[in-house]
């Protein structure tokens, strides 16, 4: 509890429910699931994964019981159980599968809320589930390259005046909608995307202002050299969970950066260039087509700068050598995707590389390796890379957005929790 789940969506109400009576017989497996996974995992025990695998069998046979019951499947502890199954999918995933389990887990969780009705918005433990299943689901609509669908944004709405509106989830909520739906727009081939990831970005830069005054980080100089001190510098955070939502939001903002760099690019390449053939009715002019590309490739600047000071955030205070702690895993996403764009620079990409092959040392995590070997293999596409970053953290709060590299998706190298 304390090592494991700190700084994640778990971290508020998971240690009360341990020692409690339950009306269901799948909570108590599915937290030695997970748990018995993320130790294993660590200490590379195989007997200890044994131990996981066989909790989260009993644990999905008694949530299964639970969703067949008109009346356990509306508690607490069923939609807890799914949460925690989730997550154990999430820990045990390994590069070359599909993360389907972990995307069934999550659409099983939106018919919950339903189901669920405005009796889930009673308690504090309630909404606080409400506010972390949304989020994972929008992490997996990004994920999926889909819009979040209408259904569920009304859903949200109707639950807005129960939710805490201070909260870094909800307050991200619609940006991740516009990412979601922008992506899929992307994904779709849509041309002349500039005005929509100019628009969304100027509401991810309101939500910094927002937030900003209680989640301030500050600039810190390394006197004694820090390995992990990125052009010298490291940016200091009140916890761990701020750094995670500063970073999502980074993260958002660069996609919406490169859509603009590349349309831009296609714009002025095709449309303007003698003999070339129109790319799109644009209404920008070569100036400002070439203003929106400079602009861009200087923003990408300065968020790789500061997502990669962010890093030494995730080390473990007593560490001199620097070893990075368990929820340095929510990293693994921003830096696959930073060390696999060629929009980036290399020093930063350099730097992103390094990262993912000393926390898939220290977490025993083969997703962050695989994302580190990927770049070094850039002409080797493999597919489930396309699935998995997003279900991580802001999966639970953040984390997310997706393919941002003009070469590869690497948009879902997973981080969850």
């Amino acid at each position: 509890m304390c090592s494991f789940i700190y700084a994640s969506p778990f971290e508020p109400y998971l240690p009360q429910l341990y020692g409690m009576k339950h009306s269901t017989q799948a909570i108590l497996p599915a937290i030695h699931a997970a748990a018995f996974a993320t130790f294993a995992q660590r200490t590379r025990d195989d007997n200890l994964m044994k131990k996981a695998r066989s909790n989260y069998a009993t644990a999905l046979l008694h949530t299964n019981k639970s969703l067949s019951s008109p009346r356990n499947a509306l508690l607490d502890e069923t939609l807890i159980s799914v949460l925690l199954l989730g997550l154990f999918e999430a820990v045990v995933f390994k590069g070359g599968q599909s993360p389907k389990s972990w995307t069934a887990h999550t659409l099983g969780a939106v018919q919950l809320l339903r189901l669920r009705g405005a009796d889930q918005f009673r308690s504090k433990m309630a909404r606080q589930l409400f506010t972390q299943t949304i989020t994972n689901i929008r992490t997996s609509c990004i994920q999926r390259r889909v819009p979040v669908p209408q259904e569920f944004l009304d859903l949200v709405k109707e639950a807005s005046p129960f939710l805490d509106s201070g909260h870094p989830c909800i307050q991200i909520g619609p940006i991740l909608d516009q990412a979601a739906t922008l992506r899929s727009r992307v994904a779709a081939g849509t041309v002349n995307l500039i005005d929509a990831a100019l628009e969304a970005d100027q509401g991810a830069i309101a939500l910094c202002e927002l937030i900003e005054p209680n989640m301030k980080f500050t600039p810190r100089t390394s006197e004694i050299f820090s390995k992990w001190a990125y052009l010298t510098m490291e940016y200091n955070y009140l916890s761990r969970r701020h750094a995670k939502v500063w970073n999502t939001i980074r993260m958002i903002r660069m996609f919406m950066h490169i859509t603009i760099w590349v349309h831009s690019s296609l714009s002025l390449q095709r449309t303007f260039q003698p003999g070339g053939t129109e790319y799109c009715r644009t209404v920008h002019s070569y100036e400002k087509l070439l203003n929106f590309r400079n602009m861009a490739a200087k923003t990408l600047l300065e968020l790789e700068t500061d997502l990669l000071r962010s890093v030494s955030c995730f080390l473990e205070p007593q560490s001199l050598g620097g070893k990075f702690c368990a929820s340095a895993r929510c990293l693994i996403w921003p830096l696959a995707v930073l060390s696999h764009s060629e929009l980036n620079s290399p020093s930063a990409r350099k730097y992103a590389v390094s990262c993912l092959y000393q926390i898939g040392e220290d977490l025993n995590m083969e997703q962050a390796i695989a994302a580190a070997k990927m770049t070094r293999e850039m002409n080797k596409h493999e597919d489930w890379c396309v699935e998995i970053s997003s279900r991580c953290d802001v999966a639970n709060e953040v984390l997310l957005i997706g393919c941002i590299s003009t070469t590869s998706d690497t948009s879902n190298i997973c981080n969850h929790c």
